[in-house]
């Protein structure tokens, strides 16, 4: 996929926009007829259709050489930094004030100071958690174009190409193996990345949610039932191959994942470059807020934004601090129970129903992931990832993760079954009246 210059970049063309805002249209409308009610579909609609024209022609303005007024100058220069010196930065163009909430509006000149300091320095790469001074960004070979003379001066020099992907991956440790060129070779290492095996146990998840509130659902016929059950599982489908493709995208950028750590994953090896990952996670998370259009009850949408937000900062800011990480993994996966009874009941009752199952899963997965990190723990130790074995030894971790264990325990030997919920709430005899 190679990028073109800076200002030859323009809007989708007519046959693209029309399939893509059709499909949307179809899709958003047939749901309203499934459900009986063409309201929220087509306000949906009309919101997806306004924002997508407002972010089409937002960016088409940034890689223009048209005169603008100051404000949209502004953002045609915020959007220039990101292409020009560092894609981690300056991400929200048409919102610049978000970049500034999130912590991502840096000063260019500290970037490519930055850079240059990477490059002299060897070993410079760049480390997990790390700041702007802590190294350069990845360049995959042929994907970087050669800036307009005027923004590179202002952006600083630096190197192209295949240059720049060999200094790269010297400074990481890292072996550039091929370079696949279309999005068809890439492929197969991408749904390796996906971790496809992990998506039933997430669909199963969300069936065992919905099984475990079935005695609070209210008056709702089994088809509607089924279908919002469905689009709970799609959902979580979509944000458990997203999560992973995040994370593995991200612990490559900092030099987490190297030659010598993870030497097998398609990343490291060059048989994904990063910017089919970030062109898949663009489609996915799309098709993803258009799903989540269908969803009828708040509870149940803003459950789906949460999980879907906590897995972003999982794996992009809370993934470094020792011992939150295994912690909020177990979150994650545990609200997919959680989902599921919301599927069936949009209410708090279907919620308290399954606590229980959520308790028992999320401990589960903590331990899970606790003794993962045991295993990598020689791996995590060389990036400088302070996980809670590095911290406290393997020993003391193991006992550490044991505590999740009887806690999910705990919560799974004090659920009631059907028998003995039913049997406290006949009236009860003394023995002497049953003989």
């Amino acid at each position: 996929m190679q990028e073109l210059p800076y200002y030859h970049v323009s809007l989708d063309g007519l046959g693209l926009a029309m399939v893509w805002f059709g499909a949307v249209g179809a899709l958003l409308v047939g749901g309203g007829l499934l459900t009986a009610s063409l309201a929220p579909g087509l306000s949906a609609l009309a919101a997806y259709t306004l924002c997508g024209g407002l972010y089409e022609a937002s960016h088409y303005l940034a890689h223009t050489r048209c005169p603008l007024p100051p404000v949209l100058n502004r953002m045609r220069k915020h959007h220039a930094s990101h292409h020009l010196v560092d894609d981690r930065y300056w991400l929200a163009f048409t919102v610049p004030a978000i970049d500034s909430l999130l912590g991502t509006n840096p000063k260019p000149k500290d970037i490519t100071r930055a850079q240059r300091q990477a490059r002299s320095t060897p070993g410079g790469g760049a480390r997990k958690g790390g700041t702007a001074a802590d190294g350069a960004r990845h360049v995959s070979i042929g994907q970087r174009a050669s800036p307009p003379v005027k923004m590179q001066a202002e952006a600083g020099e630096e190197a192209t190409g295949e240059e720049a992907a060999a200094e790269e991956a010297a400074l990481k440790g890292t072996a550039l193996v091929y370079a696949p060129t279309t999005l068809r070779e890439q492929l197969p290492g991408l749904m390796r990345m996906a971790r496809l095996n992990a998506i039933p146990m997430g669909a199963a998840l969300v069936g065992f949610g919905a099984y475990g509130a079935r005695r609070v659902a209210g008056a709702v016929a089994t088809s509607h039932r089924a279908a919002k059950l469905l689009l709970g599982m799609v959902l979580t489908c979509i944000v458990t191959a997203g999560s992973m493709l995040i994370n593995d995208y991200h612990d490559h950028k900092l030099g987490v994942d190297n030659a010598r750590t993870k030497p097998g994953r398609p990343l490291v090896t060059g048989e994904v470059q990063p910017e089919a990952v970030k062109l898949v996670l663009k489609w996915g998370y799309a098709t993803h807020l258009t799903l989540l259009c269908l969803v009828e009850t708040a509870p149940m949408r803003l459950w789906v934004l949460g999980n879907t937000l906590l897995t972003y900062l999982y794996s992009v800011h809370l993934k470094p601090l020792t011992g939150v990480k295994n912690l909020v993994c177990a979150l994650i996966v545990a609200m997919a129970v959680g989902l599921g009874a919301l599927a069936v009941d949009g209410s708090l009752a279907a919620l308290a129903a399954v606590w229980r199952p959520m308790v028992a899963v999320s401990g589960l997965i903590w331990h899970r992931e606790m003794v993962m990190d045991i295993k990598d723990m020689e791996g995590d130790s060389l990036a400088g990832v302070r996980t809670v074995p590095v911290a406290f030894g393997s020993e003391r971790a193991l006992l550490l993760s044991l505590l999740p264990l009887v806690g999910s325990a705990a919560a799974a030997a004090t659920a009631r079954t059907r028998t003995a919920a039913l049997a406290a709430t006949l009236p009860r005899r003394s023995m002497r009246e049953s003989m």
